[in-house]
């Protein structure tokens, strides 16, 4: 007998710049790591005629916990190891101390990735989300090339609350020793009806234009993930991203899945969705139903010395 619950949420993120209209463009790569309640979210956007940008804007849909930092991912592309897996390709770096801007080399085109302060960020509450400003213009000068890109890291919170609540479902615990969990996610891109009224007026006050949007998604191969509408799955490659996943995630067994959708017309946004199932043998059900064993098994005893000293059976005797 098993028991499954099913959970699902929605993370409406808003990604905009300000600058010259038509003039620049954008592509945004999103990547999950999943792993049970100490989740994380990647976001890196590349940006072509960088020169042309004042502001960049990020709105995360969730609040983030107050210990919790925006994790610039920059300093690993000196590694030319996780470029490869990151960018899949061959990469050549090189570091420009004085602003500590990685110069990287690979398919025909050379970028600059930005370290995060050089971009003088603010963040703050915004609704029921964090908002994230950048202030590109301060950097234009230390560039030496206008595509860019950047890259950070934050605690992905509605999937580690999905998570909470399925270990601590005390419902399933005492139904089931076989916990199964169905998480049903989508990530959208700009899209217009979830997004606060402030950030809808924001995005469309501007001329955006989004290139494609990837997500990638690394878990467990205990965690099944629907990859029916994929365009790569991969064994996640220890020897690339030992040194660049969040701090616990283990490499080994670890699937990497990821979606694609490109910008073919005059697209405003994206929307992906993500099916993650877990199933797992409950340690604290096991011990309840060991404790609960050992309880019917003394009052077992218990009864039949009870029994034995009824007259009926000094009778039979």
């Amino acid at each position: 007998m098993s028991n499954i619950k099913h959970r699902a949420f929605n993370s409406d993120f808003g990604i905009w710049f300000d600058g010259k209209s038509n003039l620049f463009n954008y592509d945004i790569h999103i990547n999950e790591w999943i792993n049970s309640t100490s989740n994380f979210i990647d976001i890196g956007i590349r940006i072509y005629n960088t020169d042309k940008i004042s502001n960049g804007y990020i709105y995360i849909p969730f609040t983030l916990p107050p210990e919790a930092q925006i994790k610039d991912l920059s300093k690993y592309f000196e590694d030319e190891k996780i470029c490869r897996g990151i960018f899949n390709s061959s990469c050549t770096t090189q570091t420009r101390y004085e602003y500590s801007i990685i110069e990287i080399k690979y398919n025909n085109r050379i970028e600059d990735v930005i370290p995060l302060e050089l971009l003088s960020p603010t963040i703050n509450s915004h609704y029921n989300g964090t908002l994230l400003h950048l202030f590109f213009k301060k950097v234009i000068h230390k560039l030496h090339n206008y595509e860019t890109y950047i890259r950070f890291r934050i605690p992905y919170v509605p999937l580690n609350e999905c998570f909470t609540l399925h270990k601590y479902d005390y419902n399933i615990i005492f139904e089931s020793p076989i916990i199964k969990e169905k998480i049903n996610h989508t990530i959208k891109i700009n899209e217009q009806r979830s997004l606060p009224d402030s950030i809808r007026l924001s995005i469309n006050n501007t001329l955006q234009h989004i290139n494609k949007v990837i997500i990638t998604v690394s878990a467990p191969q205990e965690y099944l993930i629907d990859d029916s509408s994929c365009y790569k799955v991969r064994n996640l490659e220890k020897d690339l991203y030992s040194e660049y996943v969040p701090l616990n995630f283990k490499c080994e067994n670890a699937i990497t899945y990821q979606w694609l959708q490109e910008n073919k017309g005059n697209k405003k946004y994206f929307n992906f969705h993500v099916k993650i199932e877990t199933q797992e043998l409950s340690k604290v059900s096991l011990f309840i139903y060991a404790i609960m064993a050992i309880i019917l098994s003394i009052l077992g005893s218990f009864l039949w010395e009870l029994v034995s000293l009824l007259p009926f059976f000094d009778f039979l005797h």
